[in-house]
């Protein structure tokens, strides 16, 4: 197999109250990006970065992550580079939440990446959308982490407490989350490429899930 190279994308957004605020996962209006987490890999080698609109403030905090947080307005020309080097982005229910919310205009709160999604839409796979047209099913990552990678793997906290954490300025807390899920996104896709298939844990069950991507 020839040595691959991917970057996988995710999200954290700041809205604490989706009822309250009018909001819906199927629109990206109204909601705004905390933080966004890629893990890079090219063959063997791997990295690890994050990007917010906050960086100064993160980047002084004395228990931040060990990754230098860069400008979310740094994202969008990040992206134009690893599509020219040939990388493949690979995103969870990217088309569903992560990429119309970046496609957004910073002051709309997003990171105006609109353009170079578009770009890469060659070089993309979301395998929650490509599960999903498979088999008509919403297959959850952390269902996916469990059954493909073991009972031990396990998500870093619930999605919901993500913006409670941010909020309360617990920063370093969640990027390490938002990069983690980065990993087993990554994880994920390459054990299907690798087997032709991911593995699912339902009640308890582990099922074989068919994959093409």
């Amino acid at each position: 197999m020839a040595m691959e190279r991917t970057i996988s994308l995710d999200i954290e957004t700041k809205n604490l109250d989706m009822e309250e605020e009018g909001l819906s996962f199927s629109d990206p209006k109204g909601w705004e990006v905390a933080c966004v987490g890629v893990y890079i890999r090219n063959g063997a080698w791997e990295d690890r970065m994050a990007f917010a609109a906050n960086p100064a403030t993160i980047n002084r905090d004395a228990l931040a992550t060990q990754i230098s947080v860069q400008p979310l307005e740094a994202l969008a020309k990040r992206l134009w580079r690893w599509l020219d080097e040939g990388y493949t982005l690979i995103a969870h229910n990217g088309d569903g939440f992560d990429i119309p919310i970046l496609s957004k205009h910073y002051i709309e709160g997003g990171a105006d990446c609109a353009r170079v999604f578009e770009a890469f839409q060659p070089q993309y796979v979301d395998t929650c959308s490509t599960l999903k047209d498979l088999h008509g099913k919403r297959y959850h990552l952390q269902k996916l982490i469990k059954g493909t990678l073991g009972a031990d793997e396990s998500k870093l906290m619930p999605a919901a407490n993500a913006p409670i954490e941010w909020n309360r300025g617990n920063y370093h807390e969640v990027l390490d989350y938002c990069i983690s899920d980065c990993e087993y996104t990554y994880k994920i896709y390459q054990y299907g490429v690798e087997f032709g298939h991911v593995l699912y844990e339902e009640d308890g069950v582990i099922n074989e899930v068919p994959v093409n991507w």
